[in-house]
């Protein structure tokens, strides 16, 4: 199942050929080669020294000869997206045969525990089995490879992947899911052009810069105009939203598709009329993506359930869009359901719970449950039974603490709310979760302390 509580968004955001973001921590700048490997790793540059600490699997690799290519490959146990590459390399190794090197680098493992962490890594690599035939290592104890690789070439997500070509130059850089595969066909065809590859990838590489920097331009307003506007939307203050909202988008106004949301809430319950006419206007061009936040704002926590069909509606015309992307909008529908039709959440639901773990939506079901405001007892208790039973399993996430502590105290168990949400304040806190999470996740255990006095 896909886990989705508050703390596993924050460590962990895997989407669509996505990347997992590194952990923050500055690796030791440790250097092999006889040359340095250069500031700004990029592709025709030599390729760094290859080093590692220990081989868990294959034929161990002490240098890259010239005269052959290498995939190497950075991956991580936590890693979602390096779970669903692996078997892509391994298909990808198998077609090649011997005319390339295929190389799995895990780093960038959390912990300080090296114990712990190999026999992690071990059973990491023993449960994949078949599914990643090629050769596996650890980084380095100095962290070289995270440190003359990765960091060298700009890269703070894995999966991330390198080609060096057979004179021992860095030919391709990337994620292994975006037409690595075409590269390395051409550089064993000998028709690989790797000073276009530079000139693109230094444009890509700009490109890149630019919208970071965007990004953070866009983070640093949200961060600015959010608090107060979510503060009047707690307190349901609906005069002085709008106020607000208007005032931060004359300020900003790329924050537009951001404030659709608390500005939908505001007119919601003040105007309806007017809160359909901002639906309708946000989906002007039939696209997934519009009909989604539409769709999720209707749905919303805070939203009268008097909206739920038309919801549903929206939900309906963005599945018929593409059908590839129905998948990502079926906790929408269950969402809606529950307001809508019970009968059809039900049989949802109990289908969702019928599939193999790795397919089903189950866990976004049970999200959505807990955070459902007004849900009859048996709701909670069928997500209670699910996150109960994981707890029991070896490999038990303590991600879904959280949501176990709401459970118990929308069920009016504060005191077995309360002991869960203390395990889950710890892991919060050994997981260094930023200061503003930790504060939310200590107020929530102490409403659920004094309720159990």
């Amino acid at each position: 199942m896909k886990h989705l509580p508050t703390l596993a968004i924050l460590l962990a955001l895997p989407t669509l050929h996505a990347q997992t973001t590194a952990p923050k921590a500055e690796p030791v700048a440790a250097q092999v080669a006889a040359k340095p490997a250069p500031a700004g790793l990029k592709i025709g540059d030599p390729a760094p020294a290859f080093k590692a600490s220990r081989w868990v699997k294959g034929t161990p690799v002490t240098a890259l000869e010239k005269g052959k290519v290498y995939v190497v490959e950075f991956w991580a146990t936590w890693c979602g997206p390096c779970r669903e590459t692996i078997p892509h390399l391994t298909e990808m190794s198998k077609k090649v045969g011997d005319k390339a090197i295929f190389i799995g680098v895990d780093i960038w493992e959390r912990g300080s525990d090296e114990v712990a962490i190999d026999k992690a890594v071990d059973a990491f690599v023993k449960e994949m089995g078949d599914k990643m035939a090629y050769n596996v290592c650890r980084d380095a104890a100095d962290k070289h490879m995270a440190t003359t690789w990765m960091k060298a070439a700009g890269r703070n997500g894995i999966p991330s992947a390198f080609i060096v070509d057979a004179t021992g130059t860095v030919a391709w850089i990337g994620h292994p899911m975006m037409k690595m595969d075409i590269a390395l066909d051409e550089i064993l065809a000998g028709k690989y052009d790797i000073k276009a590859a530079a000139v693109a990838a230094e444009k890509e590489a700009l490109g890149a810069k630019e919208r970071q920097e965007k990004q953070m331009a866009r983070q640093k307003a949200l961060a600015e105009v959010m608090p107060g506007i979510q503060e009047a939307l707690t307190a349901k203050d609906w005069a002085k939203v709008i106020p607000l909202v208007n005032a931060a988008e004359a300020k900003y106004p790329d924050l537009k598709d951001s404030l659709f949301r608390p500005r939908f809430l505001c007119l919601a319950h003040t105007d309806e009329a007017k809160a359909l006419a901002l639906a309708k206007s946000n989906m002007a061009i039939p696209n997934f993506g519009d009909y989604f936040n539409t769709a999720n704002a209707l749905l919303d926590a805070q939203a009268p359930r008097t909206y739920a069909p038309k919801a549903l509606e929206i939900i309906e015309k963005a599945e018929t869009l593409d059908a590839k992307l129905a998948p990502r909008i079926l906790t929408l529908r269950f969402k809606a359901l529950l307001r809508v039709d019970e009968v059809k959440a039900k049989a949802l639901f109990e289908a969702e719970q019928a599939k193999p773990e790795k397919e089903s939506h189950l866990y976004e079901f049970i999200y959505a449950l807990v955070n459902e405001e007004g849900l009859a007892k048996p709701w909670l208790n069928r997500a209670l039974t699910v996150l109960e039973a994981n707890q029991k399993k070896p490999k038990a996430s303590p991600v879904e603490l959280e949501l176990i502590a709401k459970a118990y105290f929308s069920l009016n168990r504060p005191k077995d709310a309360a002991a869960a949400q203390e395990k889950y304040v710890a892991f919060a806190k050994e997981q260094k979760a930023p200061e503003s999470f930790l504060k939310r996740f200590e107020a929530d255990l102490k409403k659920y302390q004094d309720a159990a006095k």
